[in-house]
């Protein structure tokens, strides 16, 4: 029953991830940069996370050592902050469908530039996921249409650079988990490093406020609660219930969300190569995460 319950709590804040590209889309339609948005949504979220995980976990929250500590800032500042940025550019330039495919590189990142560190092997199954990744990149991002690709270069760059840095989330949040923080504390304070990097880099770059109407508010608030907020929390109560190689698995239901959301939403539109692409994609990194979970049982 507990394995069921983690199931559905980790399905669930895959689908509220999923609604970042289609929310953070509709915000900036009103006139507002990604980085204003990431600052907005980041902050209020961190401020959230936080009152709830000290109520849940109290002082032991705060329970991290100085090297975790700085894992945790090279994984919020990078990972979280300016992966979550590169990533709303990426949905600005490209659309959220194509964009949550290419964040999904960052597993297939991690996988080719961290595993030595964090002792991992490569399999066969783990080198079809990276080629099956590029593969599907290739379609989803209509590189057999050099006509799109010259016009879209720039989104597609920042896709990828979503993935990569996102990739950085990963290795350094295992990192510090694996020198004992834990994963409430892994939460608060990766979202809380990259809230204050983007709010920083807002204000050097000239803080544009936010003009609170009732929709401007409801987006902005929508944004910071369910695909950050409430999310994260699912996610780390369906953790203590599953294991993790399983629970990656079902959160990528976050990208099949996010590209239905998309076009039903934003009336985004994917010729048949672009959706097998994206099916590839996301269908490869459940095979490597269900490998993985294979592995670990």
């Amino acid at each position: 029953m507990s394995r069921v319950l983690g199931a559905l709590l980790v399905l669930s804040a895959g689908v509220c991830w999923g609604t970042a590209g289609v929310l953070g889309k509709l915000t900036m339609e009103l006139g507002y940069s990604p980085l204003t948005v990431v600052a907005y949504r980041l902050s209020i979220g961190f401020v959230i996370l936080l009152a709830v995980a000290y109520a849940w976990r109290g002082k032991r929250l705060l329970a991290v050592d100085r090297g975790s500590l700085s894992l945790l800032a090279l994984a919020g500042v990078l990972g979280v902050g300016f992966g979550t940025l590169f990533y709303f550019y990426a949905v600005d330039l490209i659309g959220a469908s194509l964009a949550v495919v290419l964040l999904y590189t960052a597993p297939i990142f991690t996988l080719i530039t961290a595993s030595p560190s964090l002792r991992e092997k490569i399999s066969a199954v783990k080198v079809v996921s990276v080629v099956l990744v590029f593969v599907g990149c290739y379609l989803a991002v209509k590189g057999y249409d050099l006509s799109y690709v010259k016009v879209n270069y720039t989104g597609i760059i920042v896709g990828l650079l979503a993935g990569l840095f996102y990739s950085i989330y990963i290795v350094s949040s295992k990192k510090a988990m694996n020198r004992g923080a834990s994963t409430f504390t892994v939460m608060t304070f990766t979202v809380g490093f990259g809230a204050l990097a983007i709010f920083v880099a807002d204000l050097a770059t000239g803080f544009c406020p936010i003009v609170f109407t009732l929709y401007s508010t409801a987006l902005i608030l929508a944004l910071a609660v369910i695909p950050t907020a409430l999310a994260n929390l699912l996610f780390v109560l369906g953790l203590n219930l599953t294991e993790a190689g399983r629970a990656n698995v079902y959160s990528t239901v976050e990208a099949v969300t996010a590209v239905i959301l998309a076009f039903l939403v934003l009336g985004e539109r994917l010729e048949p190569l672009q959706v097998l692409g994206c099916v590839a994609v996301i269908g490869s990194i459940a095979m490597l995460y269900s490998f993985e979970a294979t592995q670990r049982a």
